[in-house]
């Protein structure tokens, strides 16, 4: 993996440039070194070229605050500073002076409390802590807020814990920026043109620039007036983290354009004993912002090194039931561009053909996190069984917390939000300090975040096992029960709270139904030892219909698709890039619509009939 890394992480490389190429080039080379089958899946997309961005105090004094990130002594790959400055992709251009105020994380909550304080925010320049809501939700709220400009700063306090700063130790320093992309791809993911083109606006409408807490400081320390509650303060030293009415103004300056590029999705196939059944996909990104050693470069070389185990395995004549599919999508930090243009490519075949998508991004810290859709989870709670934490030595089943739903930030978002098809994302941690930075490089990352290549190591183990047991397993082993509990503990908890049981009857009805059915299926298949090819297929091609039935969609799909039809899973139309579960019911119920409710009950008690009566068919081809 070190060598993979040296490789992928020595230069900069975003989306759409030579280097970018010869990455890609370069993980192409290994992959067909394993024995493995290789294709390139080519798109023309409309990719974000900046201008350097440019900020500056006009009041109470004059100032120009750089916005590059500081070449440090200690750190050799910083050199590239001055080429590779901080921007935010397909921020409008913009030349906006106005008064700064303080805004906290940007939410619309944010905004209500600063208008309780009699503080006009309207054609103003919000100062915004980079973590909470995602950042294109952030400026989302900003326009409908009336804002002129956004300065997304990284706050100390939201990293969780304060160590040394890089390069003495491995923590968020003054200097750094956090890029990334303003796309609003919670409503849409991938190529904003053709997002357009299905009625949906991705493209931001306020010009953003992300700042260090270097500048972020030298404007609250010129800001007035009171400060905000607890909650809103940080850690900066010397800063009272006024929320502003004066006497600060700034002047930011952002440009860039859309051109099209030519973006690369890499493949490889490791063939299975049954290659016509449902497939398995095994992704990452390999774009990168800057260096990317951590985001993507840890996750990339941590899918290679899952891949050469189960090449080697096969091998030593182990074989997986299904073809294992490597894929490494491009352009993902732009906006999930090269998975989503793949999945609307081959949007049917894609429905009849994956059973599920195995993803990382990255490994940032040493707590193991899973995004996981619940038919996935028992799998991966097998497979954590059997690894234990280096510096532990305890299983991890042991030492970790409940898994959360897949987010919508990263390439699982176009398999759940278009195909309804189930996701697991699998990561080492989730914020930190040098996160989309000059300063994700080998030399943070090999010195302080994962030194020895232990928890890389480790990722490897735990992906190698999970996608083993799934894509080894004669019959595709989803937790069917694993979704009904949850839907049963959502009721359960909301008759608790607002006693609306009987809405709910012949939902639970249905679910009871299902219960029994998923039953008679696991039953069947623990009686059923042996099974031919053909019976084989045709049940695992039951099971992902069974699956789908969860997102029903129309025989010719028109317009924005995306998160319309996936009863279970979905972005918050609150927090834009969190999954939410049940999302179109609780969309219905935040209408406080009855006939929208009933609608969305009435779709989900269908969902699991359809479900249930597709799995009787698979129990009868078992028996």
């Amino acid at each position: 993996m070190e060598e993979h890394m040296k490789l992928f992480c020595s230069v900069p490389h975003r989306a759409g440039t030579e280097e970018n190429k010869t990455v890609g080039d370069a993980i192409l080379r290994r992959l067909s070194e394993l024995g493995l089958q290789v294709s390139v899946d080519e798109h023309r997309v409309n990719l974000y070229e900046p201008q350097k961005p440019q900020l500056f105090l006009t009041s109470p004094d004059t100032v120009e605050l750089i916005v590059s990130e500081k070449v440090l002594e200690e750190d050799p790959y910083s050199r590239v500073a001055g080429s590779e400055f901080p921007f935010f992709a397909y921020s409008p251009e913009g030349n906006v002076e106005a008064e700064v105020i303080y805004a906290n994380f940007g939410t619309r909550e944010d905004y209500a409390y600063l208008k309780k304080q009699g503080i006009r925010i309207a054609g103003k320049i919000a100062l915004v802590r980079a973590q909470g809501i995602c950042r294109s939700m952030k400026d989302l709220t900003a326009e409908e807020e009336g804002i002129a400009g956004l300065l997304l700063f990284p706050e100390l306090r939201d990293q969780g814990m304060k160590k040394l700063p890089y390069p003495k130790g491995s923590h968020l320093n003054e200097w750094t920026a956090q890029r990334g992309s303003l796309l609003k791809y919670f409503l849409y993911p991938g190529d904003p043109l053709n997002a357009q083109a299905t009625g949906v606006d991705t493209l931001p409408r306020v010009p953003a620039i992300p700042i260090s807490e270097h500048n972020a400081s030298e404007i609250f320390k010129r800001m007035k007036g009171p400060s905000g509650p607890e909650e809103w303060r940080g850690l900066m030293p010397g800063v009272v983290y006024s929320l502003g009415s004066g006497p600060v103004r700034a002047r930011m300056i952002t440009g860039g354009r859309i051109e099209p590029r030519t973006i690369r999705n890499l493949f490889a196939t490791l063939p299975g004993r049954n290659p016509s059944g449902p497939s398995v996909l095994v992704g990452n990104h390999y774009d990168a912002w800057v260096y990317g050693a951590s985001d993507p470069g840890s996750g990339t070389a941590v899918v290679l090194e899952t891949a050469e185990a189960l090449a080697q395995l096969k091998k030593e004549n182990w074989e997986p039931e299904r073809n294992v599919n490597f894929v490494f999508w491009d352009a993902e930090e732009y906006g999930l561009i090269g998975s989503s243009s793949w999945v609307n490519a081959h949007l049917r075949e894609i429905r009849s053909q994956v059973a599920a998508h195995f993803y990382i991004d990255s490994v940032r810290s040493k707590h193991f996190k899973g995004y996981v859709s619940p038919a996935l989870r028992t799998m991966l709670e097998i497979a954590l069984q059997k690894v234990n934490d280096p510096e532990q030595g305890r299983p991890f089943s042991e030492i970790q917390g409940e898994m959360d739903l897949p987010g919508f930030s990263d390439d699982t978002a176009p398999f759940t939000g278009f195909a309804g098809i189930p996701t697991a994302q699998i990561s080492f941690g989730t914020y930190y300090g040098m996160y989309h930075s000059l300063y994700d490089n080998l030399n943070w990352m090999d010195r302080f975040s994962d030194p020895g290549y232990w928890y890389r190591a480790t990722l490897a183990k735990i992906m190698t096992l999970y996608v083993a047991q799934f894509a080894g397993d004669l019959v595709l082993p989803y937790d069917f029960a694993g979704i009904s509990t949850q839907v049963h503990n959502w009721l359960a908890k909301e008759q608790a709270e607002r006693g609306s049981g009987e809405r709910f009857a012949t939902l639970e009805t249905q679910m009871g139904q299902f219960d029994r059915i998923v039953s008679s299926f696991e039953n069947a298949k623990k009686n059923r030892k042996q099974l031919s090819p053909e019976v084989s297929v045709r049940v695992n091609q039951l099971l992902l219909k069974a699956m789908l039935s969860f997102t029903p969609l129309p025989q010719e799909p028109t317009g924005n698709t995306f998160g319309k039809y996936n009863v279970l899973e979905g972005p918050s139309d609150t927090e834009g890039c969190v999954g939410e579960w049940l999302p179109l019911l609780k969309r219905a119920m935040r209408s406080k619509d009855p006939a929208k409710v009933d609608a969305e009950i009435q779709r989900l008690t269908v969902a699991f009939q359809r479900a249930g009566e597709t799995l009787q068919q698979a129990i009868r081809s078992l028996t």
